[in-house]
């Protein structure tokens, strides 16, 4: 009874879209609405997903795709898309600023250096259930797993090979020359950003909250 009546705002957020996507988010809602605190928990999809599936939060914020449908929805959770991404190739430049590690054609008989999500990650089921045929065709290792987009990052600037990261988390690079995408545009993925919310009541201040995204929505 006193989480309902409270006025603070209980999150969760994948790790990619905390530290790109929600602070300026939230700000364009503050326009439209008085807020409360925000607690936020930034952790990967399947925890996020767990913790609204449990009650321990009011809202989950993640990407998602049609093609792959999340726990959240297959329960019938309540979502609005609040925001578009990408979730793109890439790789550091080589001299010339073509990508060190490029994508090729089917056939071609050069491995190509990958940088993987770990299978926990909500990226590597995307991955895999959108370009699945076209990754089993391709002539790859993986050099590196890890479950944060942001560690991915860091090891593709490093020259370590291919990665695919949301293009909302990697722009600057990729304007600044230090990322270039590593393939043709049919290996980016477009991706949604949702907000899933509980389908108990909210409290005032959450469905309020709800309300105000709705309607920017």
């Amino acid at each position: 009874m006193a989480e309902s009546q409270s006025a603070t705002l209980r999150f969760a957020a994948t790790h990619a879209l905390s530290f790109t996507f929600l602070p300026g988010w939230l700000r364009a809602i503050e326009s439209r609405i008085a807020m409360g605190p925000v607690r936020l928990v930034s952790d990967v999809l399947q925890r996020c997903e767990a913790m609204l599936l449990h009650g321990e939060v009011q809202f989950v914020l993640s990407h998602a795709h049609p093609q792959v449908p999340g726990a959240l929805q297959a329960q019938g959770y309540p979502s609005l898309v609040v925001g578009a991404d990408r979730l793109v190739p890439v790789s550091a430049p080589d001299a010339d600023g073509r990508p060190r590690h490029a994508l090729v054609a089917d056939g071609a008989e050069q491995p190509v250096t990958l940088l993987s999500y770990s299978p926990e990650s909500g990226m590597d089921r995307l991955l895999h259930e959108v370009l699945g045929p076209k990754l089993a065709r391709l002539p790859a290792h993986s050099a590196f797993t890890a479950h944060l987009s942001s560690v991915l990052r860091t090891m593709a600037l490093d020259g370590r090979g291919i990665a695919w990261l949301p293009d909302s988390l990697v722009a600057d690079d990729v304007a600044a020359g230090r990322l270039v995408e590593a393939g043709a545009r049919e290996w980016s993925i477009p991706m949604e950003v949702r907000l899933y919310r509980d389908r108990a009541p909210l409290g005032q201040a959450g469905e309020d909250f709800w309300a105000a995204v709705a309607a920017a929505a």
